[in-house]
């Protein structure tokens, strides 16, 4: 089924279409800034693309590599308490580091400043979001 089943994507950006200098970089839709950063609820209608190209596809560029939904989920399971844990990925650590910032004014008014850390999980949330609003997945569950 990994060929034939055809899974909802998000993605807005093809990784082949960042300008050169562009250090990181979000590929899917949907993401609003705010007190943290989170993607605007999908609707159902949205590009499909095969699971095996889906699992492959680049949701993120960070460092000037691109990152796939597999790169995310295995590190994710692999190093947030999965059944075992691999070694430090700089890249993939990268996405719990804080890289993106919030800034709030304080009751004395002056500016703080604070990095957005785990971006992991709201990319998880993406992708299960993905999954739920994919019509083959949800044929199947009927």
């Amino acid at each position: 089924m990994k060929n034939t089943l055809q899974l909802t994507t998000t993605v807005k950006v093809r990784g082949d279409q960042i300008p050169n200098g562009v250090d990181v970089a979000e590929l899917m839709g949907g993401m609003t800034f705010g007190e943290s950063i989170e993607y605007t609820p999908i609707d159902f209608g949205l590009p499909s693309i095969p699971c095996y190209e889906w699992w492959v596809q680049p949701v993120y560029l960070i460092n000037g590599h691109l990152l796939c939904r597999r790169d995310v989920i295995l590190a994710a399971a692999n190093k947030d308490g999965g059944a075992h844990v691999d070694s430090p990925d700089v890249n993939l650590d990268a996405l719990n580091e804080g890289f993106w910032l919030t800034t709030k004014i304080a009751e004395d008014g002056e500016k703080v400043s604070a990095p957005v850390v785990n971006n992991h999980f709201r990319m998880l949330r993406r992708f299960a979001d993905e999954l739920l609003h994919s019509p083959d997945l949800l044929a199947l569950a009927h």
